[in-house]
């Protein structure tokens, strides 16, 4: 063995320790650098709704906070949320927004037309 292997071997291995805490930094940071996440997938906006208590679900990730109308909703622990949102007759805007804990956010508005006539409740 050469007097040079013992110097290559350790310089691998700060090489490759170097390196896993740079990968962990940047995996971690990738939620930062993201910010609030929001989808909503039911009912889609400008939806002809026939019920008045219509159910809101969707999902979100990175966030600290979220709201439908300035209203607090809770989300189960994979950011899902379910909410029921009582409609006015006709056209209806609804807001829903998520913030993350350095106060970033995300808006996302839903127009619905509840339609009265054929309401099922």
């Amino acid at each position: 063995m050469s007097k040079s292997t013992p110097i290559f071997i350790k310089f691998s291995l700060v090489a490759i320790v170097v390196a896993l805490v740079v990968g962990y930094i940047f995996f971690n940071s990738i939620l930062f650098i993201r910010g609030p996440q929001l989808s909503i997938d039911s009912p889609f906006s400008g939806a002809l709704v026939d019920n008045r208590l219509t159910k809101i679900s969707g999902n979100s990730m990175n966030t600290s906070f979220i709201s439908i109308n300035d209203r607090p909703i809770s989300v189960d622990d994979r950011g899902n949320f379910s909410e029921e949102v009582l409609l006015h007759d006709g056209y209806n805007v609804i807001t829903i927004e998520a913030k993350d804990k350095f106060d970033r956010q995300v808006t996302k508005q839903l127009d619905l037309v509840y339609n009265m006539e054929v309401d099922n409740s």
